[in-house]
């Protein structure tokens, strides 16, 4: 196994940014306007990961739709983590950023949602989450997968009925 590339974080000007024009990630305009909502929301919290190209600037390896609503929003400097990985190893952790996630338990998921729901409304909590107008389904089901969670707030057959809808969407349903 060899060596990690060295990392360093700088505040990079976004002129000097550029797209890897090999970047294989694709987002809907549905998509991309939900990270720009969390962009304007609550600013910059993932930074980008680009390397040093060749010619000047640098090419981002993971942040490149985040890169392309940066420059729509007039930013002028973002930070970065700067690494330097050679072909390969750009496109393969440009791959392992965009593929490895994870993926939300049903239950911890409906207790989540259950308790931002009580505090914001529905329409709010999907112009953030990947669930759209186009994944919902509408289901009430019979078992409250939620029941063993006991937040403050009553859960109500509604508020079941919403997580449900949002379980369905994503699948756990």
């Amino acid at each position: 196994m060899s060596k990690p590339a060295a990392l360093h974080v700088k505040q990079v000007p976004v002129s000097e940014l550029h797209p890897a024009p090999w970047n294989a990630n694709r987002v809907s305009d549905e998509t991309l306007a939900k990270v720009r909502r969390s962009l304007d929301e609550f600013g910059i919290v993932e930074n980008l990961v680009a390397r040093p190209r060749p010619e000047g600037g640098y090419e981002v390896i993971s942040g490149n739709h985040r890169l392309g609503l940066l420059t729509e929003m007039g930013m002028a400097k973002v930070p970065v983590h700067v690494l330097d990985v050679d072909d390969s190893k750009a496109r393969i952790l440009a791959q392992t950023l965009n593929r490895t996630r994870g993926q939300d338990d049903a239950e911890a998921y409906a207790a989540l949602l259950t308790d931002v729901l009580a505090e914001m409304d529905m329409d709010e909590v999907l112009a953030f989450l990947p669930e759209s107008e186009k994944t919902r389904v509408p289901f009430a089901f019979s078992t409250p997968r939620v029941a063993y969670h006991s937040p403050p707030r009553a859960i109500t057959a509604g508020t079941v009925a919403i997580v449900s809808t949002l379980l369905i969407s994503v699948g756990a349903a």
